[in-house]
């Protein structure tokens, strides 16, 4: 039944992604066309024209958030002329929480760009039968008032009912505060599922854990596996009793992932900066399986998806309207952007933020029909000047693929005593690793100076483990908004460093 309804789903969609396409042959028409649907929307008066709209400031988000909180406490929108149906809540990878007024018509560009990817992925990608769909539910252990209820919530209408029955694991699994409880059922449905087909999870780490999680927890997992139904937490689960086959492999001290997870066709995850080496470690763990980069997806808006037909990160281009600020302290269109540049991107979507700095960086790559096609390379503001050193997060980047390919590591800085360390999950050569940051003018003149400690370093085998449980038990995130980055440049008043200084001398928080 759900193959005939994929199929179903491809012809009903393939208008939307003809009108797609036509758009990619002129760019700058649908960027205009865009812009007058945001103005259209926007609370603000007297901006109707591409003149208008020039004339308002480029912003970041604490320059909307007065807005935002008041219309968040008396109802009022003071951006759009939408009420939101919530604000969702998001951050980096450290720094303040930020809330996100979600409109009708922003949840619907949301499910625009799912009906797009799903379009180009049924037509061009594996070929899915119709099995069933894990789409990371971002646990949240701790209380909080904002937010869709799950994920799939991104979905409005009809595409949002015949996304739930894909669905592997239900929404009710979000209410489980206790990591331990999710992780376990989790597992469970997992290993519970022979048709499971496609996974999308936003980190690799992510991913990483919960396979991490099964093999640790083998033995428990295969003794409640008989079961078809759980009770935890007050809540009742269904995944399913794991079968003999799957028993079997799970004790062995190194399992077959695939093994495990027969129907697998598909994984959609990020591939960028410091997530590039989980989702080797996925390709390596699933050869048979295609592994799919994730485009650049915000909080704030839908900007990009991955293209299998043309093998490219394709814009939204009908939905979002780009700018991109150069080097200079030049704007540029869409349409304007010269392949092999990089650029600050700038963005307005129908929430009502408008020319809102999103401070991420981003690379053009090439150009689908007319329409330049741009890739994530970094956050524009990680920077950290402890002393004046201004290490930039793409500076660490580099170094890390070049010095230690493979090895998932991150700087941590500390004002206390000065310096950086470098955790890292194999042995790296920390010299030479402090030669390459020394490359950096800044960081050189600090380091002679006496300004700046010797860079100290760490190997931490669970690296990515214990980060994310840093940030989530700690820092209060969703496990779905926890960026992987390569400098911690916000984190400058010890406790990061100290959490991963007492892991390693404490055992693995298996819950995370």
């Amino acid at each position: 039944m759900r193959g005939l309804l994929l199929k179903a789903f491809r012809l009903a969609t393939a208008p939307i992604w003809k009108r797609f396409e036509a758009d990619l042959h002129q760019p700058q028409r649908a960027q205009m066309r865009t812009l007058s649907a945001i103005l259209k929307l926007a609370n603000t008066a007297g901006i109707e024209t591409y003149a208008d709209f020039q004339q308002l400031p480029l912003r970041s988000y604490e320059e909307f958030e007065a807005q935002i909180l008041k219309a968040e406490q008396t109802g009022h929108n003071f951006l759009s002329r939408e009420k939101p149906k919530t604000h969702e809540p998001t951050s980096g990878s450290s720094g303040a929480r930020k809330l996100i007024p979600y409109t009708p018509a922003l949840l619907n560009a949301f499910t625009q760009l799912f009906l797009l990817w799903a379009h180009d992925l049924l037509s061009h990608g594996p070929h899915l039968k119709g099995g069933r769909l894990y789409f990371s539910v971002s646990p949240q252990f701790h209380e909080t008032n904002h937010g869709l209820n799950d994920d799939s919530d991104y979905l409005t209408g009809l595409t949002g009912q015949l996304f739930k029955a894909f669905v592997l694991v239900p929404p009710q699994i979000k209410k489980l505060k206790n990591p331990d409880d999710f992780f376990y059922v989790l597992a469970r449905y997992w290993l519970g599922a022979d048709d499971l087909e496609v996974i999308s999870i936003w980190s690799p780490s992510f991913m990483l854990a919960i396979l991490d999680y099964i093999q640790s927890h083998a033995s428990v997992l295969i003794a409640s596996g008989h079961t078809g139904q759980i009770q935890i937490a007050g809540q009742t689960f269904r995944p399913g009793p794991i079968s003999a086959l799957k028993q079997a492999e799970l004790q062995k001290s190194q399992p077959n992932w695939q093994k495990l997870f027969p129907g697998l066709k598909l994984i959609s995850a990020w591939g960028a900066q410091n997530s590039a080496t989980g989702f080797q470690q996925l390709k390596t763990l699933f050869p048979d399986v295609h592994l799919q980069e994730k485009g650049l997806l915000a909080t704030e808006a839908p900007l990009s998806f991955p293209s299998e037909r043309h093998q490219a990160f394709l814009p939204l281009l009908n939905e979002v309207f780009f700018e991109f600020l150069d080097a200079e302290g030049q704007l540029w269109q869409l349409d304007q952007v010269t392949v092999g540049k990089s650029y600050e991107l700038l963005i307005s979507q129908k929430s009502g933020l408008l020319r809102y700095r999103l401070k991420d960086r981003v690379r053009i790559e090439k150009k689908v029909f007319n329409t330049p096609c741009f890739q994530f390379i970094g956050r524009g503001e990680n920077l950290c000047d402890l002393v004046g050193e201004k290490l930039n997060e793409s500076f660490v980047a580099e170094l890390a693929k070049q010095l230690c390919p493979g090895n998932y590591l991150c700087l941590v800085p500390d004002l206390a005593t000065r310096g950086y360390t470098l955790f890292s999950e194999q042995t790296v050569d920390l010299e030479r690793f402090e030669q390459g940051l020394r490359q950096s003018p800044h960081y050189h003149n600090a380091r002679e100076l006496k300004q700046l400690s010797p860079l100290q370093g760490q190997i931490t085998p669970d690296l990515q483990t214990r980060l994310k449980a840093f940030f989530s038990q700690v820092r209060g995130l969703k496990l779905g908004d926890i960026k992987d980055s390569y400098l911690y440049s916000r984190e400058t008043n010890g406790e990061l460093l100290a959490y991963l200084i007492l892991a390693v001398l404490s055992p693995v928080v298996s819950e995370t």
